[in-house]
């Protein structure tokens, strides 16, 4: 008997049989194992005032001591480590997981030039904020030069 083409029992099938053997590795190893080499990246907002280009980064949880902001190309970069603190594998059933762990990395490609000398950075419940001071940019300004008569 010929398969109708809107049948999609086998893939259904397959897809199945790919999530229990999902689950059985993560049952198997952990998920702080499985996890280990993938970073994510938390949300952030940016946004530029008269005077400074501010960045917020959420990272609720995160030890101080980890973080490391820094600036190369016109780009900021925000990496650190955020420790898992769930229950450890085969201990507790889930019924939603959506908070991250581990290595997290930021790589915002900043809107103008920046005096990064001069930034401040504070961290204050969970959220990460930068305050980055303008540099008056020379080219947007109008240079008007004198023509002689000669």
């Amino acid at each position: 008997m010929a398969r109708h083409p809107l049948d999609i029992s086998v893939e259904i099938q397959i897809i199945h049989r790919q999530i229990g053997r999902l689950i059985d590795r993560i049952l198997g190893t952990g998920w702080d194992r499985l996890s280990q080499g993938e970073t994510f990246a938390p949300p952030v907002d940016v946004y530029e005032r008269a005077d400074a280009v501010i960045v917020e980064a959420e990272l609720p949880g995160v030890d101080v001591s980890s973080l490391e902001v820094f600036a190369q190309g016109g780009t900021l970069f925000i990496e650190g480590w955020k420790e898992a603190d769930y229950p450890p594998a085969g201990t507790a059933l889930f019924h939603v997981f959506e908070r991250s762990f581990g290595r997290f990395e930021v790589k915002i490609r900043l809107p103008g030039p920046v005096q990064f000398q001069q930034a401040k950075a504070s961290y204050v419940d969970g959220i990460v904020k930068l305050r980055l001071p303008k540099i008056q940019e020379r080219r947007r300004k109008k240079a008007v030069v004198q023509v002689e008569i000669v």
